[in-house]
């Protein structure tokens, strides 16, 4: 089988896939998922405010949003945290 012949019946196989997926999350699910995650991970800190995308990068399997937040820790004292949030297509869902 010729190599041409490969990248046509691959992108028969893997085109059907690519629409039944899931649209990618937005920044609103970002901003939601890590206000889970502090909430989980630093019960006792409040964040004050979330700002982004600052940047934003994908390509067709991966997206990721950045972003910054402003938290005041449990002793009451306050930070600016730098973060991320990465999903990833697996199969048709983005995790």
């Amino acid at each position: 089988m010729s190599a041409f012949t490969r990248v046509i019946l691959s992108c028969f196989l893997l085109a059907p896939l690519a629409s039944a997926a899931q649209p990618a999350p937005g920044w609103e699910q970002a901003k939601k998922d890590v206000l889970a995650d502090y909430g989980k991970q630093q019960p006792g800190d409040q964040v004050k405010d979330i700002r982004g995308p600052e940047r934003q990068e994908g390509i067709a399997i991966l997206i990721r949003y950045y972003g910054s937040a402003s938290v005041e820790r449990a002793d009451k004292s306050r930070s600016e945290d730098r973060f991320w949030v990465e999903y990833r297509l697996f199969g048709t869902r983005w995790e």
